[in-house]
């Protein structure tokens, strides 16, 4: 463990908690990971409470702090830390919002770029290490074109200038964001949503407020294990809304510099509204007719 690590670690872990549900959590700020103990409290965890001792330990004032895990921003205050899933030593990534949003305008800009650059045959795409793993990522497109303009400044002559690789207007670049944005959606995540969907039709309907275990009857006559177990119905509702709100604010960080592209990034919106629609639908379902309780 380095020395910051022992710096920011300000309680032992040798000393259990003898109230807190989550004693300790493996934390990776920027390149560097941390063992952060968490306060003793009576009762459990929340993501609230956590934040705030994030918050002191890495001197940030408390609306900086963002949390990753799982690939999923952690957002709702109010929810405790077992019903997000972690434990004791479960690693989380802590993101600055203030620096987070300046790196994706920083890629937002190399993407707008990278085309120009590669006429040198040496772009450097920019690392992104300190950003957490499930971070939108907006220059992979133009990052591509640029590296396809290195090969013929290699081949050239030792006294012949390097023909320029041909530029890609900006919004080409900006429509093949919006279309990984719609891409993403439909295979990844609209399969989660259409099981979530034949998962909630298939419960057996039970009256609003009971708390709905029975597994589908499907599922348990055929052992088909496709199926949500019904106590994870709520944080799988909570995980879609989340990653679709993600992609909704990709595509407020492309500019609308045509028609074209203002028109595509309105249908795109569009498209993915519908799906919100859907992942709410499916909830009311849920929670009205077939007995599941919200876990917040």
């Amino acid at each position: 463990m380095s020395w910051f690590s022992n710096q920011w670690n300000r309680w032992s872990q040798s000393a259990p908690s003898a109230w807190s549900d989550v004693e300790w959590l493996d934390v990776v700020y920027g390149r560097q990971r941390y063992e952060v103990s968490l306060p003793q409290i009576q009762g459990a965890l929340t993501l609230g409470h956590l934040r705030q001792e994030l918050a002191s330990v890495f001197s940030l004032p408390v609306q900086q702090v963002l949390i990753v895990f799982q690939g999923m921003f952690l957002k709702d205050d109010r929810v405790s830390l077992r019903d997000y899933g972690l434990q004791s030593g479960s690693r989380i990534t802590l993101v600055a919002r203030d620096a987070y949003a300046q790196q994706a305008q920083a890629r937002a800009q190399a993407s707008r770029a990278a085309p120009q650059g590669g006429a040198a045959g040496g772009p450097s795409a920019p690392s992104g290490e300190s950003l957490p793993t499930a971070a939108p990522t907006m220059a992979p497109v133009a990052r591509g074109h640029a590296s396809r303009g290195a090969p013929p400044a290699q081949e050239s002559g030792a006294g012949a200038a390097a023909p320029e690789a041909p530029a890609v207007p900006e919004s080409t670049s900006h429509l093949q964001q919006i279309a990984q944005v719609s891409q993403h959606c439909q295979r990844v995540l609209v399969p989660e949503l259409e099981l979530l969907e034949k998962t909630v039709e298939t419960l057996p309907d039970a009256p609003a407020g009971a708390l709905q275990s029975q597994a589908p009857p499907d599922t348990a006559s055929t052992g088909n294990e496709a199926a949500i177990p019904p106590q994870r119905i709520p944080l799988t509702q909570r995980k879609l809304s989340e990653l679709l709100l993600r992609e909704l604010l990709k595509l407020d960080g492309i500019p609308t510099d045509s028609e074209e592209v203002r028109n595509m990034r309105k249908a795109t919106v569009k498209e993915i509204q519908a799906y919100l629609d859907r992942v709410d639908a499916a909830w009311h379902r849920a929670t009205q007719a077939k007995g599941i309780v919200s876990d917040v």
